[in-house]
């Protein structure tokens, strides 16, 4: 979500909000210019608004739902995601216990087995854990299959010469 409200300029509205005018006398009271920026203020955040209830799911949307502007939405949705902190772990837990029990079939091609691994290895990274590329090229090389040996030895031996 970051990304797109940075592509569309909006992300200073997410995070910081933006100034509503307390009345309509004091709305007057602004010159033209200013009213414009408040106005176009006002279009941008509700644009960002609908773009957060368009991506969320209909549980999230109902925590979301009574926000008025991106920022009590958005402060909603952080608020939220740290109170799942226990879940986010357990999720963390269940996707390690994938990652250790990966291995390649004795049927399956390269190509698929790699993208199996890069789906595995992604599922963390969105609950906020990263693995480090050598736990996972070491991964991959510990659980391919027999008719690989040779490539792996050889990719071992080639690491073992480097400097």
């Amino acid at each position: 979500m970051k990304v797109l409200f940075k592509s569309q300029d909006l992300w200073n509205l997410v995070e910081n909000g933006y100034t509503e005018v307390a009345n309509a006398e004091a709305f007057d009271a602004l010159r033209r210019e200013e009213k414009d920026i408040l106005v176009e203020s006002k279009k941008k955040d509700q644009k960002a608004l609908f773009a957060i209830f368009q991506s969320v799911e209909e549980v999230i949307f109902e925590n979301i739902s009574r926000a008025e502007t991106v920022k009590g939405a958005w402060d909603i949705l952080q608020q939220s995601d740290k109170g799942d902190d226990r879940a986010k772990r357990m999720r963390l837990q269940t996707l390690q216990g994938d990652f250790e029990s990966l291995y390649m079939h004795d049927s399956e091609s390269i190509s698929v087995y790699f993208d199996r691994v890069q789906t595995i290895v992604n599922q963390p990274r969105v609950n906020g854990e990263e693995l480090q590329d050598v736990q996972i090229v070491e991964k991959i090389l510990r659980s391919l299959t027999e008719r690989f040996d040779y490539v792996v030895a050889a990719i071992e031996e080639a690491k073992m010469c480097q400097p």
